[in-house]
Protein backbone atom coordinates (compact mmCIF):
# COMPACT_ATOMS: atom_id res chain seq x y z
CA UNK A 1 0.00 0.00 0.00
CA UNK A 2 3.16 2.42 0.79
CA UNK A 3 4.38 1.36 -2.34
CA UNK A 4 0.97 2.40 -4.11
CA UNK A 5 0.78 5.74 -2.65
CA UNK A 6 4.18 6.64 -3.08
CA UNK A 7 4.21 5.91 -7.08
CA UNK A 8 0.59 7.50 -7.37
CA UNK A 9 2.41 11.02 -6.15
CA UNK A 10 5.70 10.40 -8.06
CA UNK A 11 3.14 10.35 -11.28
CA UNK A 12 0.98 13.20 -10.07
CA UNK A 13 4.37 15.43 -9.45
CA UNK A 14 5.55 14.18 -13.13
CA UNK A 15 2.08 15.37 -14.55
CA UNK A 16 2.19 18.71 -12.88
CA UNK A 17 6.03 19.02 -13.90
CA UNK A 18 5.53 17.83 -17.23
CA UNK A 19 7.85 20.64 -19.76
CA UNK A 20 4.25 21.52 -21.61
CA UNK A 21 3.17 22.62 -18.91
CA UNK A 22 5.64 24.04 -17.13
CA UNK A 23 5.80 25.94 -20.94
CA UNK A 24 2.27 27.19 -20.51
CA UNK A 25 2.84 28.55 -17.16
CA UNK A 26 5.93 30.12 -18.47
CA UNK A 27 4.05 31.78 -21.76
CA UNK A 28 1.22 32.59 -19.24
CA UNK A 29 3.72 34.40 -16.73
CA UNK A 30 5.42 36.33 -19.95
CA UNK A 31 2.04 37.46 -20.75
CA UNK A 32 0.88 38.80 -17.72
CA UNK A 33 4.06 40.62 -16.89
CA UNK A 34 4.99 44.03 -17.09
CA UNK A 35 8.87 43.48 -17.70
CA UNK A 36 10.38 40.20 -18.86
CA UNK A 37 13.80 39.97 -17.23
CA UNK A 38 14.84 36.76 -19.31
CA UNK A 39 14.39 38.79 -22.37
CA UNK A 40 17.61 39.15 -24.73
CA UNK A 41 19.39 42.11 -24.71
CA UNK A 42 19.64 45.59 -22.76
CA UNK A 43 16.50 46.78 -23.44
CA UNK A 44 15.00 44.95 -20.44
CA UNK A 45 16.70 47.26 -18.47
CA UNK A 46 16.07 49.90 -19.53
CA UNK A 47 12.20 49.48 -19.92
CA UNK A 48 12.72 48.37 -15.81
CA UNK A 49 14.52 52.30 -15.06
CA UNK A 50 11.74 53.75 -16.39
CA UNK A 51 8.92 52.13 -14.97
CA UNK A 52 10.52 52.40 -11.72
CA UNK A 53 10.91 56.16 -12.27
CA UNK A 54 7.09 56.62 -12.95
CA UNK A 55 6.11 54.77 -9.98
CA UNK A 56 8.25 56.96 -7.91
CA UNK A 57 6.37 60.24 -9.83
CA UNK A 58 3.01 58.47 -8.79
CA UNK A 59 3.91 57.76 -5.04
CA UNK A 60 5.27 61.68 -5.18
CA UNK A 61 2.52 62.81 -6.37
CA UNK A 62 0.58 60.77 -3.71
CA UNK A 63 2.28 61.82 -0.63
CA UNK A 64 1.45 65.72 -2.03
CA UNK A 65 -2.15 65.27 -2.52
CA UNK A 66 -2.41 63.07 0.95
CA UNK A 67 -0.56 66.22 3.44
CA UNK A 68 -2.61 68.82 1.25
CA UNK A 69 -5.73 67.07 2.15
CA UNK A 70 -5.20 66.50 5.28
CA UNK A 71 -4.00 70.24 6.49
CA UNK A 72 -6.93 71.02 4.50
CA UNK A 73 -9.39 68.61 6.31
CA UNK A 74 -7.34 69.17 9.96
CA UNK A 75 -6.74 72.37 10.19
CA UNK A 76 -10.06 73.53 8.85
CA UNK A 77 -12.50 71.68 11.35
CA UNK A 78 -9.53 73.01 14.25
CA UNK A 79 -9.82 76.79 13.00
CA UNK A 80 -14.04 76.00 13.38
CA UNK A 81 -13.93 74.75 16.54
CA UNK A 82 -11.37 77.23 17.48
CA UNK A 83 -12.64 80.67 16.33
CA UNK A 84 -16.53 80.11 14.76
CA UNK A 85 -19.29 80.41 16.69
CA UNK A 86 -22.50 80.40 15.43
CA UNK A 87 -24.55 82.23 18.40
CA UNK A 88 -21.55 85.27 18.79
CA UNK A 89 -21.44 87.92 16.60
CA UNK A 90 -20.91 88.96 13.86
CA UNK A 91 -23.07 85.77 13.03
CA UNK A 92 -25.95 85.91 15.82
CA UNK A 93 -27.83 83.23 15.22
CA UNK A 94 -30.69 82.73 17.54
CA UNK A 95 -32.39 79.41 18.73
CA UNK A 96 -35.79 80.43 16.99
CA UNK A 97 -34.38 80.43 13.60
CA UNK A 98 -32.18 76.43 14.15
CA UNK A 99 -35.31 74.86 15.95
CA UNK A 100 -33.04 73.66 18.52
CA UNK A 101 -30.11 75.09 20.58
CA UNK A 102 -27.52 77.20 18.94
CA UNK A 103 -24.20 74.73 18.76
CA UNK A 104 -20.82 76.64 20.37
CA UNK A 105 -18.99 76.02 17.56
CA UNK A 106 -19.10 74.73 13.72
CA UNK A 107 -18.47 71.40 12.80
CA UNK A 108 -19.66 69.60 9.99
CA UNK A 109 -21.54 66.59 10.81
CA UNK A 110 -19.90 63.01 10.58
CA UNK A 111 -22.05 61.06 7.82
CA UNK A 112 -20.46 63.97 5.50
CA UNK A 113 -17.44 63.37 6.71
CA UNK A 114 -17.69 59.87 5.92
CA UNK A 115 -18.74 60.08 2.55
CA UNK A 116 -15.83 62.57 1.95
CA UNK A 117 -13.74 59.85 2.70
CA UNK A 118 -15.15 57.45 0.60
CA UNK A 119 -15.15 59.14 -2.12
CA UNK A 120 -11.28 60.63 -1.63
CA UNK A 121 -10.05 57.45 -1.26
CA UNK A 122 -11.62 55.79 -4.04
CA UNK A 123 -10.15 59.14 -5.96
CA UNK A 124 -7.23 58.88 -5.19
CA UNK A 125 -6.33 55.17 -5.73
CA UNK A 126 -6.52 55.96 -9.62
CA UNK A 127 -3.43 58.02 -9.77
CA UNK A 128 -1.81 54.49 -9.33
CA UNK A 129 -2.68 54.47 -13.37
CA UNK A 130 -1.39 58.56 -13.78
CA UNK A 131 0.22 59.64 -16.75
CA UNK A 132 3.62 60.73 -15.64
CA UNK A 133 6.58 61.66 -17.27
CA UNK A 134 9.67 59.62 -15.45
CA UNK A 135 12.82 61.91 -15.02
CA UNK A 136 16.24 61.29 -16.81
CA UNK A 137 17.69 61.09 -13.31
CA UNK A 138 17.82 59.13 -10.61
CA UNK A 139 14.90 59.73 -8.17
CA UNK A 140 15.43 60.90 -4.82
CA UNK A 141 12.93 61.87 -1.70
CA UNK A 142 13.17 66.05 -1.16
CA UNK A 143 11.10 66.01 1.81
CA UNK A 144 11.41 69.99 2.46
CA UNK A 145 10.16 70.59 -1.39
CA UNK A 146 7.36 68.08 -1.25
CA UNK A 147 5.92 69.37 1.63
CA UNK A 148 6.20 72.81 1.01
CA UNK A 149 4.12 72.60 -1.80
CA UNK A 150 1.56 70.32 -0.45
CA UNK A 151 1.54 72.30 2.77
CA UNK A 152 0.41 75.41 0.83
CA UNK A 153 -1.85 73.47 -1.73
CA UNK A 154 -3.29 72.80 1.64
CA UNK A 155 -3.44 75.95 3.63
CA UNK A 156 -4.91 78.01 0.33
CA UNK A 157 -7.86 75.56 0.71
CA UNK A 158 -8.40 75.99 4.43
CA UNK A 159 -8.49 79.76 3.63
CA UNK A 160 -10.86 79.46 1.20
CA UNK A 161 -13.22 76.88 3.48
CA UNK A 162 -13.02 79.59 5.84
CA UNK A 163 -14.20 82.50 3.86
CA UNK A 164 -17.41 80.90 2.29
CA UNK A 165 -18.47 79.60 5.65
CA UNK A 166 -18.38 82.92 7.10
CA UNK A 167 -20.29 84.28 4.35
CA UNK A 168 -22.75 81.23 4.58
CA UNK A 169 -23.01 81.90 8.45
CA UNK A 170 -23.42 85.33 7.75
CA UNK A 171 -25.76 85.18 5.10
CA UNK A 172 -29.29 85.89 6.82
CA UNK A 173 -27.87 89.35 8.20
CA UNK A 174 -28.28 92.46 6.73
CA UNK A 175 -25.55 93.68 4.14
CA UNK A 176 -24.14 90.06 3.85
CA UNK A 177 -21.88 89.04 0.59
CA UNK A 178 -24.39 86.44 -0.06
CA UNK A 179 -27.27 89.37 0.01
CA UNK A 180 -25.48 91.68 -2.25
CA UNK A 181 -24.64 89.27 -4.72
CA UNK A 182 -28.17 87.90 -5.29
CA UNK A 183 -27.83 84.45 -3.32
CA UNK A 184 -30.25 85.14 -0.78
CA UNK A 185 -30.86 83.54 2.79
CA UNK A 186 -29.45 80.39 3.84
CA UNK A 187 -30.41 77.91 6.03
CA UNK A 188 -28.19 76.63 8.94
CA UNK A 189 -29.09 72.99 7.32
CA UNK A 190 -27.77 74.36 4.05
CA UNK A 191 -24.46 75.68 5.34
CA UNK A 192 -23.51 72.39 6.38
CA UNK A 193 -24.16 71.31 2.79
CA UNK A 194 -22.64 73.64 1.31
CA UNK A 195 -19.21 73.22 3.18
CA UNK A 196 -19.71 69.72 2.72
CA UNK A 197 -19.74 70.22 -1.12
CA UNK A 198 -16.99 72.96 -1.10
CA UNK A 199 -14.44 70.28 0.96
CA UNK A 200 -15.72 67.81 -1.39
CA UNK A 201 -14.73 69.40 -4.75
CA UNK A 202 -11.63 71.07 -2.66
CA UNK A 203 -10.07 67.75 -2.01
CA UNK A 204 -10.97 66.01 -5.65
CA UNK A 205 -9.68 69.70 -7.76
CA UNK A 206 -6.41 69.74 -5.58
CA UNK A 207 -5.36 66.09 -6.98
CA UNK A 208 -5.10 67.93 -10.25
CA UNK A 209 -2.87 70.64 -8.88
CA UNK A 210 -0.79 68.30 -6.95
CA UNK A 211 0.35 65.68 -9.59
CA UNK A 212 2.34 68.83 -11.33
CA UNK A 213 3.68 70.41 -8.77
CA UNK A 214 6.54 72.19 -10.56
CA UNK A 215 4.04 73.65 -13.28
CA UNK A 216 0.64 74.06 -13.96
CA UNK A 217 -2.10 71.56 -13.39
CA UNK A 218 -2.63 72.20 -17.58
CA UNK A 219 1.18 71.43 -18.39
CA UNK A 220 0.45 67.58 -18.02
CA UNK A 221 -2.60 65.44 -19.07
CA UNK A 222 -3.93 63.54 -16.62
CA UNK A 223 -4.73 59.77 -17.05
CA UNK A 224 -7.87 58.21 -18.19
CA UNK A 225 -8.75 56.66 -14.58
CA UNK A 226 -7.75 59.70 -12.94
CA UNK A 227 -9.89 61.83 -14.50
CA UNK A 228 -13.06 59.66 -14.59
CA UNK A 229 -12.57 59.14 -11.03
CA UNK A 230 -12.35 62.74 -10.15
CA UNK A 231 -15.54 63.50 -12.74
CA UNK A 232 -18.11 60.70 -11.29
CA UNK A 233 -16.81 61.50 -7.29
CA UNK A 234 -17.25 65.57 -7.69
CA UNK A 235 -20.92 64.17 -9.85
CA UNK A 236 -21.77 61.65 -6.74
CA UNK A 237 -20.81 64.64 -4.02
CA UNK A 238 -23.11 67.26 -6.42
CA UNK A 239 -25.79 65.30 -6.47
CA UNK A 240 -25.86 64.38 -3.00
CA UNK A 241 -25.83 68.17 -1.91
CA UNK A 242 -29.05 69.14 -4.12
CA UNK A 243 -31.01 66.04 -3.54
CA UNK A 244 -29.51 65.22 0.68
CA UNK A 245 -30.96 62.08 1.06
CA UNK A 246 -30.45 61.09 5.07
CA UNK A 247 -33.07 62.93 6.69
CA UNK A 248 -33.15 65.65 8.49
CA UNK A 249 -31.36 63.45 11.56
CA UNK A 250 -28.24 64.52 10.14
CA UNK A 251 -29.02 68.43 10.43
CA UNK A 252 -28.02 68.89 6.59
CA UNK A 253 -30.87 70.31 3.86
CA UNK A 254 -30.11 70.16 0.37
CA UNK A 255 -29.39 72.88 -1.69
CA UNK A 256 -30.57 75.14 -4.53
CA UNK A 257 -29.48 74.93 -7.88
CA UNK A 258 -27.94 78.68 -7.67
CA UNK A 259 -26.50 77.90 -4.52
CA UNK A 260 -24.54 74.58 -5.78
CA UNK A 261 -23.58 76.56 -9.22
CA UNK A 262 -22.03 79.20 -6.81
CA UNK A 263 -20.04 76.61 -4.66
CA UNK A 264 -18.66 75.01 -7.72
CA UNK A 265 -17.64 78.50 -9.19
CA UNK A 266 -16.41 79.75 -5.92
CA UNK A 267 -13.97 76.26 -5.26
CA UNK A 268 -12.83 76.79 -9.33
CA UNK A 269 -11.66 80.07 -9.01
CA UNK A 270 -10.08 79.24 -5.91
CA UNK A 271 -8.54 76.10 -7.49
CA UNK A 272 -6.81 78.91 -10.40
CA UNK A 273 -5.54 81.17 -7.29
CA UNK A 274 -3.85 78.00 -5.60
CA UNK A 275 -2.20 76.17 -8.36
CA UNK A 276 -1.38 79.92 -9.78
CA UNK A 277 0.26 80.84 -6.04
CA UNK A 278 1.60 76.85 -6.03
CA UNK A 279 3.64 77.82 -9.39
CA UNK A 280 4.96 81.14 -7.61
CA UNK A 281 5.39 79.27 -4.47
CA UNK A 282 8.03 76.68 -6.73
CA UNK A 283 9.97 79.65 -8.34
CA UNK A 284 10.22 81.13 -5.02
CA UNK A 285 11.82 77.60 -4.03
CA UNK A 286 13.63 77.46 -7.22
CA UNK A 287 15.39 81.05 -7.15
CA UNK A 288 16.63 80.57 -3.80
CA UNK A 289 18.16 76.83 -4.65
CA UNK A 290 15.84 75.35 -1.38
CA UNK A 291 17.09 71.91 -0.61
CA UNK A 292 19.43 71.81 -3.40
CA UNK A 293 15.93 71.99 -5.98
CA UNK A 294 18.27 74.30 -8.56
CA UNK A 295 20.78 72.29 -9.06
CA UNK A 296 18.51 68.92 -9.53
CA UNK A 297 16.80 70.51 -11.85
CA UNK A 298 19.57 71.81 -14.07
CA UNK A 299 21.06 68.52 -13.81
CA UNK A 300 17.33 66.99 -14.97
CA UNK A 301 17.47 69.83 -17.75
CA UNK A 302 21.33 68.87 -18.65
CA UNK A 303 20.57 64.87 -18.74
CA UNK A 304 17.47 65.23 -20.73
CA UNK A 305 19.41 67.19 -23.56
CA UNK A 306 22.19 64.54 -23.62
CA UNK A 307 19.08 61.89 -24.04
CA UNK A 308 17.71 63.75 -26.61
CA UNK A 309 21.48 63.99 -28.28
CA UNK A 310 22.21 67.45 -28.02
CA UNK A 311 25.03 67.68 -25.85
CA UNK A 312 27.67 65.14 -24.06
CA UNK A 313 29.76 62.46 -26.88
CA UNK A 314 26.41 62.10 -29.18
CA UNK A 315 25.35 65.47 -28.92
CA UNK A 316 29.12 66.04 -30.45
CA UNK A 317 28.34 63.51 -33.43
CA UNK A 318 24.85 65.21 -34.28
CA UNK A 319 26.47 68.83 -34.22
CA UNK A 320 29.47 67.28 -36.85
CA UNK A 321 26.83 65.46 -38.90
CA UNK A 322 25.34 68.61 -39.30
CA UNK A 323 28.50 70.63 -39.98
CA UNK A 324 29.27 68.09 -42.80
CA UNK A 325 25.39 68.90 -44.00
CA UNK A 326 26.11 72.27 -44.27
CA UNK A 327 29.09 72.12 -46.20
CA UNK A 328 27.91 69.31 -48.28
CA UNK A 329 24.91 72.07 -49.46
CA UNK A 330 27.21 74.60 -49.04
CA UNK A 331 29.96 73.46 -51.13
CA UNK A 332 29.97 69.82 -52.26
CA UNK A 333 26.91 70.14 -54.06
CA UNK A 334 27.62 73.28 -56.06
CA UNK A 335 30.87 71.79 -57.12
CA UNK A 336 28.91 68.57 -58.13
CA UNK A 337 26.42 70.21 -60.63
CA UNK A 338 29.10 71.98 -62.24
CA UNK A 339 31.23 68.46 -62.82
CA UNK A 340 28.30 67.28 -63.97
CA UNK A 341 27.34 70.30 -66.59
CA UNK A 342 30.52 70.08 -68.26
CA UNK A 343 30.15 66.14 -68.40
CA UNK A 344 26.81 66.72 -70.20
CA UNK A 345 28.94 69.51 -72.44
CA UNK A 346 31.42 66.95 -73.26
CA UNK A 347 29.25 64.48 -74.47
CA UNK A 348 27.61 67.36 -76.50
CA UNK A 349 30.48 67.97 -78.16
CA UNK A 350 31.60 64.93 -78.80
CA UNK A 351 28.38 63.75 -80.76
CA UNK A 352 28.49 66.57 -82.80
CA UNK A 353 32.56 65.81 -84.25
CA UNK A 354 30.84 62.84 -84.84
CA UNK A 355 28.69 63.90 -87.27
CA UNK A 356 29.71 64.93 -90.52
CA UNK A 357 28.58 68.34 -91.56
CA UNK A 358 25.67 69.03 -94.22
CA UNK A 359 24.59 65.38 -93.76
CA UNK A 360 21.04 64.56 -93.09
CA UNK A 361 19.07 61.72 -90.77
CA UNK A 362 16.64 61.09 -93.29
CA UNK A 363 16.75 58.65 -96.65
CA UNK A 364 15.17 58.75 -99.48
Amino acid sequence: MRWKMEREMTIASTITLSPGAVRMMSDAARAASDIILTAPGLSVIVDAIVISRSIFQRMKNYVVYRVACTIQLLAFFFLTILSVHPKEAPYNWTEEQLGEPVPNYFVLPVISLVIITILNDGTIISIAYDYVEPSPIPERWNLPIVFSVATWLGLVAVMSSVMLLHMGLNSHNKGSTFEEWGMGEMTYGQVYTMMYLKVSLSDFLTVFSARVANGFATDRKPGTALLSAAVFATIISTVLSLNWPFGPATKMESLTTGQAVFTWAYCIAWFLVQDLSKVGLYKLLLNFDVAGLRTELELKEKRALEMKGQTGVEGRVNQLEEALKEVKVERIEPLEREVRALRESTVDNGSARLMPSGSSSSMI
